[in-house]
């Protein structure tokens, strides 16, 4: 739909047909955030661009690069599942159907699965608590290997704690 319509207006060389140009590839990322990509991976893109529109920061670690946290520049998500972040001065790039994840309140392990890849992403900010939800629809993925015990907690389990420490005092 956006190929034809850009295709139509293209020959025009305005900032404007240049602006919707690139609006398009935002949106077809968009789309393939849905169609493309596992459960995990689009919570943690859902995350990503979380702490990307809310000033929150992003730490990454390879096997040979660490970076403190940063800004959050971009993240896209390209054909076959490929997503790419770009933190500070860094362009980070995996494909999803190649790593299996790792969850913990304020990281994310990505590694092959011959364990030879590993990628660590350190969030300023925990996963929301709407997440949980889908933390425990995630349990049984064959791409996810590890979930903190905090973050499948129910609100029940919670409440029950809560309540303990309150007659602890």
């Amino acid at each position: 739909m956006f190929n034809q319509e850009l295709g139509d207006i293209q020959q025009d060389s305005s900032v404007h047909i240049q602006q919707l140009s690139a609006w398009s590839e935002e949106i077809r990322a968009y789309i393939r955030l849905f169609e493309e990509i596992s459960s995990p991976a689009r919570l943690v893109v859902e995350h990503v661009l979380d702490l990307k529109f809310n000033d929150g920061l992003l730490g990454v670690e390879t096997e040979n690069i660490k970076m403190d946290r940063s800004i959050i520049d971009s993240m896209q998500i390209f054909e076959f599942g490929v997503i790419q972040v770009v933190v500070g001065n860094m362009q980070l790039s995996w494909r999803d159907g190649d790593y299996n994840y790792y969850f913990y309140p304020d990281m994310v392990e990505l590694r092959t699965a011959d364990e030879k890849s590993l990628i660590k992403l350190f969030f300023s900010r925990n996963f929301a608590r709407q997440t949980q939800v889908q933390f425990a629809a995630l349990k049984n993925l064959p791409q996810v290997i590890y979930i903190h015990p905090e973050l499948v907690k129910t609100e029940r389990e919670k409440r029950t704690r809560r309540t303990r420490k309150g007659e602890m005092a």
